[in-house]
């Protein structure tokens, strides 16, 4: 059954566009079934919610949308596979979508490990990293639309991670987005 939300966002892209939407949802609901978030919700939610951000309120494309639900798979497998694991999963990821929507998503990833130790909370550092690891500027605009949803939603995060999220947000996405 597609979600309401997948509907909604689908309806603003032509057939082509939503085959691959749809693929990259398949995907992401295979390799994110086990998840949840911190509201015992499934997972899927939030790359559905980043999605939604992006074309509602971006107006980015059907490739941005299927780079942030492959990312969002990719991310979490990268945890739990060997590197050979995951240059097949990046492969299989090749056969069957677009250059620009694996640069997005390499992006997407390499901007997901970067840690607070190497930004130390400073927005400038933080900026030239995120624009070190791509040259899409869709990169930029999906990781500022994840932290957005990501806001929307702090409610369902422990009071820990919600202090670090709010900081994170105020110390680096606000000037980043400003910018």
């Amino acid at each position: 059954m597609i979600p309401k939300v997948l509907e909604d966002i689908m309806a603003a892209f032509e057939p082509a566009g939503q085959k691959t939407v749809m693929s990259a949802f398949e995907c992401a609901a295979i390799h994110l079934a086990m998840r949840t978030r911190g509201n015992n919700h499934p997972f899927i939610e939030h790359p559905l919610g980043v999605a939604e951000i992006v074309v509602k309120e971006l107006g980015l494309g059907a490739e941005a949308v299927t780079a942030v639900l492959l990312h969002e798979a990719n991310r979490f497998e990268t945890e739990k596979i060997s590197e050979l694991n995951h240059t097949a999963l990046m492969e299989s990821f090749r056969s069957k979508y677009s250059k620009d929507i694996l640069d997005i998503v390499t992006g997407l990833n390499n901007i997901a490990g970067i840690t607070l130790q190497q930004t130390n909370l400073d927005p400038e550092r933080y900026r030239k990293l995120i624009v070190s690891y791509s040259t899409d500027p869709r990169v930029v605009l999906i990781k500022i639309a994840d932290r957005l949803e990501v806001m929307r939603n702090i409610r369902i995060l422990p009071a820990a991670k919600q202090k670090t999220k709010t900081a994170e947000t105020m110390m680096l996405y606000t000037p980043l987005a400003h910018q």
